[in-house]
């Protein structure tokens, strides 16, 4: 929005100077062109909170440091739009005891012929009640006057409304404090009323009215000539200004003068020949001159007002005919030389002198005794041998001075200022420094770390590090036995007593632009894209956040300014940043590493406030430069001195004014759907639904638009913000725009760093209200699911007594069928019956044969299993006979396992059928020994003994079929659990009659509910208890009990030091007899 008066050059052409060159200040100009709505500035005011406001022909305007905002009959209910005058109203204590007694609470703009418009807290609004209250007020004094309009309100000089010519008798002169305090003046007396109470009268000490002004309640009169009179009750007192403003040297007066007042600022000033003064009031109430701008011409450009901002020392120009000029006070001073551009990009620089630096180029420069004035002057002898190479020099503690020239080390005598010694590597010299004792260190690229010791007279660099140090930028000595290496991929401890080097903790892959070593053993850092680091003496790296911007990602150098302040120069500008805000942020975060992305960095920079100095402050350009050792320095002085690529900037840390964005964030204008919306105070109700919010929001900062970080949060209700639902602004326009589905209660959180402190900030806090959606309001929602139930329960009722009234007759016609038909069903159920107890008898069988099959092949499996796996093993160990066998072992199982599986097979067939069991006489031995063949490699894996104590001639009267199932089984358990020890099949003969085969085996005694259950002659219960039984681990047990049933064989167990199955096997013909029974 700046613009600088460019058209004055071609205008006024002995000002092209005067425009660029006015001591202290730079321009910038504002016309209908870049945001006013007219050209002409007729008055000039500022609020409590910082905004700046301007009387114009065509509306009241607003500014807030960078932009317009314009209050006319367009949006305030009055019918004008040209502006009259601003006069204050009210003043706050609180504001002069900030420091700024120059801005108003309260105040009104006239505008044409009587409208009054309210201006406060940043807001203007129309007040037609303004006029008449004063007026009621005024009249109530006993003025002698016949008229109200005989009145001229002056508030300001010169007035442009009125004249000598047209101006009344009564001039009425704000006296500061509140709008019941004035001086009414005429020709022969004064009155000076407080609170709407007459407390003096007094004559006129002169009879010329527009040479009345008053400051801070005092008032005064100009009699010429430089001299005046300040007025009080009892006397007036003649004081003269400084010499030499009113008149010119010769003594003869000038035409060039001009007297400004702005009674809403109290502030005054006089133009003479092209100087601005401010008068400034003592304690004793007389007035003194002070030089406030020089060389600039006010009358050339028409000013007839003047404001200036004591916070951010701009000074506001008003014209009549050019719009406004703002004049910003420099800080920085550019010390530049005479000759080609190139001559004033500047690298490298050491102290010469408390004022002066030199650079590897010899020049010297600095500032001359004189203040505003710099010197400066070329050594022949070092730019004869060095033209060219800028970015390297180190001087040493003895005064000597160390640069390069290119692969050449060059000593310099700090007398002669002239080269004493060179040395030659085979590559470029990237870097110096001095070290303790005699040591100078050289980093020389592509080759590592030279040391070269300078207490003789020639230099012997000897190489300590050629590997990990072969691309240093750039070094730094950190301690007696330590220096700090700066590498295109990360910063490295050099220990100069064992010449060994390491890589520091966290800064893998970054380029080291500087080191800059501190106090307390804490070392600043620079390096490229990752700005500002802080390494501390435990060895922890801290990497601060980035600006919005992210112009510190081109970080060039640190330098302190012994205020408690850094100073970073960038490729963009130069920013400032407390140094106990980065160290309370590194104990907060240690060894925080924000992410390189654009977007998160800018959405949180850890509550630091990095205070940002661009070109209009002085400096000739905007980009500074680095890569160069040393970048800045500290002059003994105390001025700083800076390389940019545009001359030396240099400034006085003392004397820096950090014009900070701390003033209030105001809710300016809120729209829904494009249509404004009225509101009041900090809640915003919306009456009806809206897809699009937008609210305006304004703060005022005359600094620049960088230091400006604002960020806004929308929750819910009473949410909780998190770091993460900050959204940053990305330009200066501080609008939140809401689009969507919003209702209920939400907070709107608008938030902006204040300036230096961690996590200072200023917050603002808006409720919004949006109405809920019909479906969302609960009292709509219970209604709707009352009447909803309601309807479906008078639905259903009408439904079920129509359907119970078919039923019941239909019941009737029922009952005669289903006794017709209960006859017939009655006998088919009988049969039914019948049959099925024949088939859950067949079904019952099969099921416990299938059990058995599936049971009894297990075992066998396993082994063939296991012999199978030994085959690869047998084979490739050559035990060719070791395979037959057990070939011929699987072979055999699985012939037997076959015969097992057809026989019970054929049984389960004959029984589906409906045929008998058949009795047949059994070899009991070689029942057992079948079996035991089965299992054989069980019981000699487990380190068992089995014996077959059975006669081998001896016969059992029983079913082959399911003896052998019951019989697989007992052995099956019996060679699984016995580990070590005996499994014993033999006959019980003590009773003749019967025929008892016991099988014992060794092993851990059955749990009391296996025991239980086995003995239960229920089948149904002892099915379900095997069934939810946890000590059950296969179907063996509960296969026996089933098919001993079967059979007829009685099954018990008893345990000592074996556990033994008795299987009572019956007498002849009673497994028939039973099995008949049980058919």
């Amino acid at each position: 929005m700046k613009r600088l008066l460019l058209f004055l050059l071609a205008l006024l052409p002995a000002w092209r100077n005067t425009l660029y060159g006015q001591v202290g200040y730079s321009v910038s100009q504002y016309t209908a062109d870049n945001g006013l709505p007219q050209n002409s500035v007729k008055g000039i005011s500022s609020d409590d909170d910082g905004f700046i406001w301007l009387a114009t022909e065509d509306g009241l305007v607003r500014f807030d440091g960078h932009h317009f905002e314009v209050f006319n009959g367009s949006n305030l209910n009055i019918a004008s739009n040209r502006v009259a005058s601003i006069r204050s109203s009210v003043r706050s204590h609180k504001l002069k005891a900030l420091g700024r007694p120059e801005r108003v609470k309260v105040a009104y703009a006239r505008f044409w012929p009587h409208y009054s418009v309210k201006i406060e807290a940043g807001h203007a609004t129309a007040d037609s009640n303004y006029y008449p209250n004063r007026d009621q007020r005024l009249r109530s004094l006993g003025l002698d006057i016949n008229d109200l309009n005989d009145i001229t309100y002056v508030a300001g000089l010169p007035d442009l409304l009125y004249s000598d010519s047209t101006g009344n008798d009564h001039h009425m002169i704000m006296a500061g404090g509140g709008e019941g305090n004035f001086f009414m003046v005429t020709k022969s007396k004064i009155a000076y009323y407080q609170d709407w109470k007459k407390r003096y009268q007094r004559p006129s000490p002169g009879r010329q009215l527009w040479n009345y002004f008053s400051i801070r309640g005092k008032l005064y009169y100009r009699m010429g000539h430089g001299n005046c009179i300040q007025i009080s009750q009892s006397k007036t007192s003649h004081f003269a200004l400084a010499p030499g403003i009113e008149d010119p040297k010769d003594g003869r007066p000038t035409k060039r003068q001009k007297f400004y007042w702005n009674g809403n600022s109290e502030q005054a000033f006089f133009f003479s020949g092209k100087n601005l003064y401010m008068l400034v009031q003592q304690d004793n109430g007389d007035l003194s001159a002070k030089l406030l701008v020089e060389d600039f011409d006010l009358l050339a450009l028409g000013v007839d007002v003047i404001y200036l901002d004591n916070v951010s020392q701009k000074v506001f120009l008003g014209s009549r005919v050019n719009g406004l000029f703002v004049l910003s006070r420099t800080q920085f001073t550019p010390l530049v030389v005479k000759g080609e551009v190139g001559e004033n990009v500047f690298y490298a620089q050491v102290p010469y002198s408390a004022s002066s630096v030199i650079t590897p180029t010899g020049i010297i420069i600095g500032k001359g005794p004189v203040a505003g004035q710099s010197y400066h002057k070329s050594v022949g002898a070092i730019a004869k041998i060095n033209p060219f190479e800028k970015r390297i020099m180190v001087k040493s503690r003895n005064g000597t001075i160390w640069t390069k020239r290119y692969q050449t080390l060059l000593r310099i005598d700090q007398k002669s200022l002239r080269p004493d010694e060179v040395w030659t590597f085979e590559k470029d010299i990237t870097a110096l420094c001095e070290g303790a004792g005699n040591a100078i260190w050289i980093g020389v690229i592509g080759e590592g770390l030279y040391r070269g010791e300078t207490a003789t007279k020639k230099i012997r660099p000897k190489l300590i590090d050629g590997q990990a140090l072969k691309e240093i930028t750039c070094l730094e000595s950190n301690r007696e036995t330590e220096i700090l290496a700066g590498t295109l991929k990360g910063l490295y401890r050099v220990n100069t007593l064992t010449e060994t080097s390491s890589l520091i903790e966290g800064t893998h892959g970054i380029h080291i632009k500087s080191i800059h070593p501190s106090d307390n053993g804490r070392v600043w850092i620079t390096g490229l894209e990752t700005g500002l680091m802080l390494l501390t003496a435990d060895g922890k790296l801290t990497r601060f956040p980035l600006d919005r911007k992210r112009y510190l990602a081109s970080s060039h150098c640190v330098v302190e300014d012994g205020l408690g302040y850094l100073w970073i120069t960038t490729n963009k500008g130069l920013f400032q940043v407390k140094k106990n805000d980065l160290l309370v942020y590194a104990q907060k975060y240690p060894g925080k590493r924000h992410s390189p992305d654009h977007a998160a960095t800018r959405r949180y920079t850890g509550g630091l406030y990095y205070h940002y100095h661009a070109k209009d402050e002085g400096f000739n350009t905007n980009e500074f430069n680095g890569e160069c050792q040393p970048c800045g320095v500290r002059l003994a002085s105390g001025f700083i001195s800076l390389p940019s690529l545009n001359g030396l900037i240099w400034f006085q840390p003392t004397e820096i004014r950090r014009h900070l964005p701390d003033e209030r964030i105001i809710l300016t204008a809120v729209e829904a759907n494009g249509i404004p919306v009225n509101f009041s105070g900090e809640t915003i109700d919306f009456a009806q639904h809206v897809e699009d919010v937008r609210l305006y929001f304004a703060t005022a900062y005359l600094g620049h638009k960088d230091n400006l970080n604002v960020s806004y949060a929308i929750v819910k209700g009473s949410e909780t913000i998190t770091p993460s639902d900050w959204i940053p602004f990305e330009t200066d326009e501080l609008t939140v725009n809401l689009t969507g589905h919003y209702s209920g209660e939400y907070s709107l959180f608008i938030r902006k760093n204040n300036g230096f402190g961690l996590d200072n900030y200023e917050t603002k806090h808006v409720r919004l209200s949006f109405p809920e959606s019909w479906y969302e309001n609960i009292w709509i929602i219970l209604a709707i699911v009352a009447g909803t139930v309601s309807l479906v329960i008078v639905l259903t009722y009408t439904y079920n007594r129509h359907k119970l009234n078919s039923i019941i007759r239909k019941n009737a016609e029922l009952e005669e069928v289903i006794a017709v038909r209960t006859g017939k069903l009655s006998q088919t159920l009988e049969g039914l019956e019948a049959s099925r107890r024949d088939m859950d008898q067949q079904i019952y069988l099969l099921s416990r044969i299938v059990g058995s099959i599936s049971h009894d092949i297990q075992s066998p499996l396993r082994y063939i299993s296991f012999a199978s796996k030994r085959v690869p093993d047998l084979a490739e160990s050559g035990q060719i006979d070791e395979i037959s066998k057990v070939g011929l072992m699987v072979s055999n199982m699985s012939d037997r396992m076959g015969s097992m599986l057809e026989q019970l097979i054929s049984f389960a067939r004959a029984q589906l059928y409906g045929k008998k069991m058949t009795i047949e006489t059994v070899n009991i031995h070689q029942l057992i020994q079948e079996k035991y063949e089965l299992f054989q490699e069980t019981v000699l894996t487990n380190a068992s003994r089995f014996y077959n104590e059975i006669p081998k001639n001896k016969h059992v009267d029983a079913n082959y079929q399911l003896l052998s199932i019951i019989i697989h089984n007992l052995l099956d358990n019996a060679t699984k659990y016995t580990f070590q020890g005996e499994i014993r099949v033999y006959l019980n003969n003590s009773q003749p009659d019967t025929k008892e085969i016991i099988i014992a085996n060794t092993a851990a005694n059955l749990p009391e509910q296996i025991l239980e259950l086995l003995t239960l002659e229920d089948k149904d219960v002892a099915m379900e208890k095997f069934s939810n039984s946890s000590q059950l681990k296969g179907l063996g047990l509960l296969i026996v009990k089933e098919v001993a049933t079967l059979a007829n064989i009685a099954v018990w167990v008893s345990q000592t030091d074996y556990i033994r199955f008795h299987l009572l096997l019956p007498r002849p013909g009673t497994l028939v007899k039973n099995q008949t029974e049980t058919e």
